[in-house]
């Protein structure tokens, strides 16, 4: 929108409000209009006109919008089928319920979004683990966090365009800074290296199929005293001791 069409909407947002305080003040109106346009520009005049139609059509509580209620409306209309908490849990419950032996490739096939929210397979793999009285619990935590994550990008995705390469050499700087306090302090691990979860689990559950074979093919031969002559041997303890 340019000036013109950012004082139609703000004209039109003081005679639907009659109590609007930009009504009564020309200053205050002129800030506004500029504020408006500042935030709107990007958008079409007849898009944001129609999100102004739809929010005062839908008002019930007599309050004029600010400029971010009709980017909302707007941002519904653009991304009809984005997915909400609910079908991000869904995701997140189906990918859990195999996450005790396949955590990581769960975690690779979860939209990127939810990887962010959960940060780790360890999430789906202690998923696995919860007990079911305890999941009410883990889905509140998880929906305020969705939430959150949503939040963070829509502010950057509403972020002017033309202040994005400060923000990334801004970026391209702190990483620059960490790999320097990387540099002085050798000693101080910087980077979490992620644990293969899924390797861990096996390895556990292949030493204890190992031990359970050992003792079953052992037991056949072992009458008497050759039990305790194993154990023995297994703790290092001799005989007269």
């Amino acid at each position: 929108m340019d000036v013109k069409e950012t004082t139609r909407i703000v004209r039109i947002i003081a005679a639907t409000y009659p109590n609007y305080t930009l009504a009564k003040d020309s200053e205050a109106t002129a800030d506004a209009v500029d504020l408006w346009q500042a935030v709107l520009a990007e958008y079409p005049f007849e898009v944001v006109s129609g999100a102004l139609r739809s929010y005062i059509k839908n008002d019930r509580k007599g309050f004029p919008p600010v400029p971010g209620q009709l980017i909302e409306i707007i941002e519904n209309a653009i991304y009809p089928d984005a997915m909400n908490e609910e079908e991000a849990w869904d995701l997140v419950t189906k990918a859990g319920a195999n996450g005790y032996y396949n955590s990581q490739a769960e975690f690779d096939k979860l939209p990127e979004i939810i990887q962010q929210t959960i940060r780790s397979p360890h999430y789906l793999y202690n998923f696995s683990l919860t007990p079911y009285d305890d999941l009410g619990v883990l889905k509140s935590h998880f929906l305020r966090s969705y939430r959150e994550e949503v939040k963070k990008r829509k502010n950057i995705d509403n972020l002017p365009k033309g202040i994005m390469p400060t923000i990334e050499k801004m970026r391209a700087d702190s990483e620059t800074k960490k790999i320097e306090a990387a540099a002085e302090n050798p000693n101080v691990p910087q980077i979490e290296e992620k644990p293969d979860y899924e390797y861990a689990v096996r390895m556990a559950r292949e030493r204890l199929l190992a031990e359970n074979t050992f003792m079953f093919n052992e037991s056949d031969s072992m009458k008497g005293s050759g039990i305790a002559d194993m154990l023995r041997q297994r703790l290092g303890v001799d005989e007269e001791g």
